[in-house]
């Protein structure tokens, strides 16, 4: 016999069923293969879950810098079946332009996968990767380095084998979606589970995994608590769903304020990121950024009446100065990011500028259920409406905006007209958004 030894990736620590007959288990859920040959059941099954998950996973508190950063995931939604309505309104979730590879080419190996992993692998590249890779060359040069991330790191990979496993749910109407939820949960868990121990120790050598970890980590929440899984999240008003995805945004906008400045130099599209961040809260950055839209005049005239209603409407009702100070910013986030859209028509993630930016006592505002607080979040719905179009957010804009109308009075529905008309089918959008 000549040649070394073809390596297996297999383990006697499976499920029970083969180590009772003392066989390899290739440890893949939910059915390993060998019970799935001979029709047995396995330990794995479950492992996938069946009824919907409640409890959350615990926060991250990251220490390293001198700063307290809750880093929380909430896989609440896990239980749901996305129902049929959505379903046909948006299937297939696929991307409707051509896929586009971001570089998971064989040169890169990935030891130790499963058949079921190598599927996600190869959906994640082929068709995943396409729906949140914005158009912009620069950010897909970004993107381009997350195969060799998850070569290096396990819960990079176990981040895409996650967000394969759960596009992969709302792609299948049939019950593979409950079984690709159930695997996208393990993954998730996983890479959480090894993000904490990492996040604790941002180093130069770990900084692109953990900024790319923390930035995919958006979608799972968005996807994870989507208002298409109200049956199964009756403990959670939508609202307040939302603003969970919200709290996380700004927890992962503090994480990347934490990395030294060098970091954003390593990939050209990292130092527009970082200026987003050290100048949004500048007041005099957004004075000046207010009048370069205005002699832009990229602004539909119905937008601009749109902020200046809601400032004249804030003058009037809001008596308290810091109220109304917070009110103003949040007004002005608003009006910003819907040029940022108008201007850069498909970049989904310029539509959460608003949850990064707006002013932290606008979102207490808004979780107190503030009347005034509730109208601008209906109007920043018109913006995810129309300036977003990816299968994590879809839906989004609806069901808040139904949650809103329902929590304000006759006083007050009357400020909603517009957004209300504004999400309607065959309503003319006046956006130069892409649909």
């Amino acid at each position: 016999m000549s040649g070394s030894r073809r390596p297996h990736h297999k383990s006697r620590h499976g499920c029970s069923q083969c180590k009772r007959r003392k066989v390899k288990c290739d440890q893949c859920p939910p059915t390993c293969g060998n019970c799935k040959r001979r029709g047995a059941k396995c330990d794995y099954q479950e492992l996938v879950p069946t009824e919907p998950l409640v409890p959350s996973v615990p926060a991250v508190t990251i220490h390293s810098t001198g700063l307290d950063i809750a880093f929380e995931f909430d896989p609440r939604s896990a239980g749901g079946f996305f129902p049929r309505r959505t379903m046909s309104k948006f299937s297939p979730y696929l991307p409707t332009s051509p896929t586009t590879s971001i570089g998971f080419t064989s040169e890169v190996v990935y030891p130790n996968l499963c058949h079921q992993d190598i599927e996600l692998l190869h959906h994640f590249a082929t068709t995943t990767s396409s729906t949140f890779v914005p158009r912009n060359v620069m950010d897909r040069r970004l993107m381009g380095h997350i195969p060799e991330m998850a070569q290096s790191n396990d819960f990079v990979l176990h981040a895409v084998l996650g967000t394969s496993a759960l596009h992969l749910a709302m792609v299948h109407a049939d019950l593979n979606r409950g079984r690709y939820r159930g695997i996208a949960l393990q993954h998730i868990s996983r890479g959480m589970s090894a993000f904490r121990t990492t996040v604790n120790e941002l180093n130069p050598k770990n900084s692109d995994a953990i900024f790319t970890f923390s930035g995919i980590s958006l979608i799972w929440e968005f996807a994870l608590l989507h208002p298409a899984y109200e049956t199964y999240l009756t403990r959670q008003h939508p609202i307040d769903r939302l603003l969970q995805v919200f709290a996380l945004c700004r927890n992962v906008m503090k994480l990347w304020t934490t990395f030294p400045p060098s970091f954003y130099q390593s990939i050209p599209p990292k130092p527009r990121i970082l200026q987003g961040i050290t100048n949004a809260h500048k007041s005099k950055t957004m004075i000046s950024k207010l009048h370069r839209i205005q002699d832009s005049e990229l602004v539909p005239s119905e937008i601009v009446s749109m902020a200046t209603t809601l400032h004249e409407l804030n003058c009037v009702v809001t008596a308290d100065p810091v109220e109304q100070q917070a009110y103003s910013k949040a007004i002005d986030v608003l009006y910003v990011t819907f040029y940022k859209l108008v201007k850069h028509p498909g970049e989904w993630s310029l539509a959460l500028r608003w949850a990064f930016i707006a002013p932290v006592e606008f979102m207490d505002l808004l979780q107190a259920r503030r009347p005034l607080a509730l109208v601008l979040l209906s109007h920043y719905c018109v913006l995810l409406y129309h300036g977003t179009n990816q299968w994590w957010m879809r839906d989004w804009s609806q069901h808040i905006l139904i949650s809103v109308s329902q929590l304000l009075d006759e006083q007050w529905i009357k400020h909603i007209s517009w957004p209300l008309r504004a999400i309607e089918d065959g309503y003319q959008s006046p956006f130069c958004f892409a649909k």
